[in-house]
């Protein structure tokens, strides 16, 4: 099972929206907020916030206000059951979005927030997964070199334009984050320390120790922005690829992904408090 949320960050909210909004966060993320000092950063970090409180209260059926968080040993963030069973009457809750598979336990969910300047993506699912979105950048190419292997590099570099050499840059950027993501090891996992094949349809592996392999769908938002999605589940990642989806005039695969708004999350909080 996995399901892919996105909303656009930028758009702003009104003061009543936003002060309800905050009012929601857990206190950790309030206190983040606080510390920064440009307000379209601060509402930015907001609106990626209740996003993931939003998208994660419909994934479990738990109070939107009740979500809270632990927190692993590399810094990933998990749902707290511990203390969501302290603020809700739960025991084995089941799914219930009606688009997912029925059944399962919801507290075997993980999830992985990702943003980048105008996007916040979420990924839900009961396998590890890791997401990333990332903003188009130009002249990246001397970190590939850097950073990548070897042969990721060779095929970024077998393009004849420059512009089709960052787009392939960003789509390897977005799923070697995504893949460092999914156990939550980030930056303890050098960038060329794995090697990405990827597939012209958007589906991408990387073979691991014993010939075991995660996978990766890879495609975009808009024009600019590339969004990577991992997993060891080859169903949901095939699942994803399968469904409706379309190709532009370059080639670029836009991967289904259901769209969130503002006035839908304030809507929901309004209706959960009647």
């Amino acid at each position: 099972m996995l399901k892919i949320f996105y909303m656009d960050i930028s758009c702003g909210c009104s003061y009543e929206q936003s002060q309800a909004f905050y009012k929601i966060l857990p206190k950790e993320r309030q206190e983040r907020i606080d510390r920064l000092h440009k307000e379209e950063m601060a509402q930015k970090r907001m609106l990626a916030g209740i996003f993931m409180q939003y998208g994660l209260s419909r994934m479990t059926g738990v109070s939107i206000g009740n979500i809270c968080y632990s927190y692993g040993e590399q810094g990933k963030p998990e749902l707290d059951w511990k203390n969501i069973r302290k603020t809700e009457n739960m025991s084995v809750r089941k799914m219930e979005d009606v688009l997912m598979v029925h059944g399962g336990n919801v507290e075997q969910l993980d999830f992985s927030l990702s943003h980048s300047g105008k996007y916040a993506v979420l990924a839900v699912s009961d396998k590890l997964v890791g997401a990333d979105v990332e903003r188009l950048r130009r002249n990246r190419l001397n970190v590939a070199k850097r950073c990548f292997h070897k042969r990721e590099y060779e095929d970024i570099m077998a393009l004849q334009r420059k512009e089709s050499c960052d787009r392939r840059f960003l789509e390897y950027w977005t799923m070697k984050e995504a893949y460092v993501k999914r156990t939550g090891d980030g930056l303890r996992i050098p960038l060329d320390s794995f090697c990405i094949k990827r597939g012209e349809d958007g589906v991408s592996s990387v073979e691991e120790a014993g010939g075991q392999r995660v996978w990766l769908a890879t495609g975009y938002i808009e024009e600019d922005y590339a969004f990577s999605v991992c997993s060891k589940d080859w169903d949901d990642i095939q699942q994803l690829s399968d469904q409706k989806r379309y190709r532009d005039r370059d080639g670029k695969i836009f991967l289904p992904m259901e769209e969130i708004a503002v006035e839908q999350i304030y809507g929901f909080l309004n209706e959960k408090q009647d």
